[in-house]
């Protein structure tokens, strides 16, 4: 299949000469120690590195059928959202939007890390919660000249006094 991953020995092969290759390269030094969060993946285990010996094609068809999947997704989630709203809350909508940039090779640079993005969402919802306060304040300050005013008679708060006190 010239889309599919390759055939035959050649895989077998490749892994071979492809782990010769790296622990030659390891012993004369020329790799790199592996950065902590390869560590904190691995949580201390050896690392098992399996490469992916798949040609310019397959790696396209690969890219196009994990943004074909969240194409297809995404009309299913706004239909049931349709019908439950708390519904779309199950998918980690800025998990799937991260994946689908990866796999369109957006640059890295242009995507805001874990820790940024949470800074982010949280600056929202604390703006949110403000202008939230200042609008309650807003109609408590409106209510309260109301507040001090002489009940009238037969209105309902009055109906509420002489229930309570009777």
């Amino acid at each position: 299949t010239v889309l599919g991953p390759i055939v035959g020995r050649y895989l077998d092969v490749m892994t071979d000469i492809d782990s010769r290759h790296f622990d030659i390269e390891n012993r004369r030094g020329n790799i790199p120690i592996a950065p902590d969060i390869v560590h904190d993946h691995f949580q201390g285990k050896p690392a098992q590195i399996n490469p992916e010996f798949i040609g310019p094609l397959a790696q396209l068809q690969k890219r196009f059928l994990g943004i074909q999947r969240l194409e297809v997704g995404l009309p299913v989630i706004k239909a049931f959202a349709e019908i439950d709203p708390m519904s779309v809350h199950k998918v980690k909508a800025h998990k799937a939007l991260e994946f689908a940039l990866e796999e369109l090779k957006w640059p890295q640079d242009l995507i805001n890390d874990d820790d940024e993005f949470e800074a982010i969402v949280s600056a929202i919802a604390q703006q949110q919660m403000l202008e939230k306060g200042v609008q309650m304040g807003t109609e408590v300050a409106k209510a309260v000249p109301s507040v001090g005013k002489a009940i009238e008679e037969n209105s309902p708060v009055a109906g509420l006094l002489e229930a309570s006190q009777g």
